[in-house]
């Protein structure tokens, strides 16, 4: 019988041996390009391994320079003449090669036109391939900012491939276009991959197949490669101003540091004795910078200032509020004034000088040591104790704060301490102190402590007070600034 044979539809041994061993060279390539650091690295093993599987005399890596328009070598092989000599502008009339970025698909230039840069060598024949990272995009979900951009009608990975004409608005040439294109943050070329064809046979179809599919893998490698050296970028970025942020981090610390000596050089260091029979003082600021203060002074030789004030809030505003409160004090307080003129001296002077919205409950009292009349004016503070044999009496508040409005309500009153009397000071950080169930210290446990342990000393009686309320609360974390002052007259 006359026909073709059964072997004539079968691939050849040498046929089928050549496709194995184009198939497993090029997926060492891929394997190896995988495991590549940077773009030389890459380059390099792409070309070594092309050049032993299809016998490439010479080839050579591309990059895109963007900003300048042109393609800018990466890496080239057995290349006799020095391809960084020449330039490679990417308009529409340089050469064929930008056709290949611009349309998306690999082309092979034969003849060279003599514009074309690689004319200038001596190629005889060329292919060139494009190097992408074929990335779908939502068209829809995209914000596109170029008035003429293609990408906002064409969501295809290869959007830049589509005849552009119809979707400008305007008439524009097509370097603009590829400006455009360039431009846009959605165009995922890399760059070309360039083959010299001047001296070996023409390229097969299944080269073109094996060079596009490691050049899909290379173009991925090369967006991680981008998106990494975004991301060093971005950590050196933030590495930068976390170190500006740590220095003024620093400089905010010692600022603090040094606002809080301040605040430690205006409480008081030593007390007039010659008013005094003992004395003792605590305080523990909640914040960094606390608002309490408390002073024994003297105003002349035979009247003694005594005051425990509390400023609303807490930080270095209050303590600024604060300091200026003592200064006022200490400015205003005279024998001859009554403690609620002087306080509101200081109130207008809080309102005329300061624009804040703190304000100070301040107990000011003035003892006269001959008469022994303690006159007082209590500014919408807890209730100071005094203890004297054996009883207990409490100077409630009769006005309302300082620094608070115009109008300050409130008067001057007085009582006559025998002697050895107690007086104790405290401000609402201790009375308010809350133990698990949320129930406060209260001002009721102040006074009972007072009658309890009215023969221990100052000392004594203090922190024999702030242990109890520290095993009130169960030592949890104080939510305000305490200060305690007991002064035995």
């Amino acid at each position: 019988m006359q026909g073709s044979t059964p072997h004539d539809s079968f691939i050849s041994k040498d046929d089928l041996k050549s496709q194995l061993m184009t198939y497993v060279v090029a997926n060492e390539i891929s394997r190896v390009c995988a495991a590549s650091k940077n773009h030389h690295s890459l380059f390099k093993s792409i070309s070594l391994g092309l050049q032993e599987m299809m016998n490439l005399p010479s080839l050579a890596f591309f990059s895109l320079r963007q900003d300048q328009f042109q393609l800018y070598l990466e890496f080239s092989l057995n290349n006799p003449v020095n391809l960084n000599s020449l330039d490679f502008p990417l308009g529409y009339m340089n050469g064929q090669y930008g056709d290949a970025i611009f349309l998306n698909k690999h082309i092979i230039v034969d003849p060279i036109p003599e514009d074309d840069p690689f004319f200038k060598i001596g190629t005889k024949k060329y292919a060139v391939f494009p190097i992408n990272s074929q990335l779908y995009r939502d068209a829809e979900k995209s914000i596109c900012e170029q008035k003429f951009c293609p990408c906002q009608f064409n969501p295809s990975p290869k959007w830049w491939a589509e005849p552009l004409g119809a979707n400008y608005p305007e008439q524009i040439d097509e370097d603009q276009k590829r400006t455009l294109c360039l431009k846009c943050p959605d165009f995922k070329c890399h760059g070309l991959l360039w083959i010299d064809l001047s001296h070996r046979p023409e390229i097969t179809s299944e080269e073109v197949a094996t060079i596009l599919n490691i050049l899909s893998h290379t173009g991925i490698i090369l967006e991680t490669f981008k998106i990494q050296n975004a991301l060093e970028k971005t950590n050196k970025e933030l590495a930068r101003v976390n170190l500006v942020l740590e220095e003024n981090q620093n400089l905010a610390y010692q600022e603090l540091k040094r606002a809080q000596e301040i605040q430690k050089g205006l409480l008081p260091h030593h007390f007039p004795n010659k008013f005094l029979l003992d004395h003792f003082a605590f305080y523990a600021s909640n914040d960094q910078i606390g608002g309490d203060y408390y002073d024994c002074f003297a105003i002349d030789k035979t009247h003694l200032g005594i005051v425990i004030a509390d400023v609303s809030g807490h930080g270095v505003s209050a303590g600024l509020f604060m300091s200026m409160f003592k200064v006022l004090l200490k400015t205003h307080a005279a024998p001859e004034l009554e403690p609620f003129s002087i306080l509101q001296k200081i109130n207008n002077s809080l309102l005329i000088e300061t624009n804040s919205e703190h304000f100070v409950t301040t107990f000011f009292g003035i003892f006269n040591k001959e008469t022994r009349e303690l006159k007082y004016s209590n500014a919408g503070h807890v209730p100071i104790f005094i203890m004297a044999n054996g009883n207990i009496s409490s100077l409630n508040s009769n006005g309302i704060f300082v620094g608070a409005i115009d109008e300050m309500s409130g008067g001057t009153e007085s009582v006559y301490l025998s002697k050895s009397s107690r007086i104790f000071l405290y401000t609402d950080g201790l009375s308010e102190c809350l133990n698990s169930k949320g129930q406060q210290f209260s001002i009721e446990r102040i006074s009972s402590h007072l009658l309890e342990y009215s023969e221990l000393t100052c000392k004594q009686f203090v922190q024999t007070l702030l242990e109890q309320a520290r095993d009130f609360s169960c030592g949890d974390k104080m939510t305000d600034d305490i200060t305690l002052l007991c002064v035995d007259l």
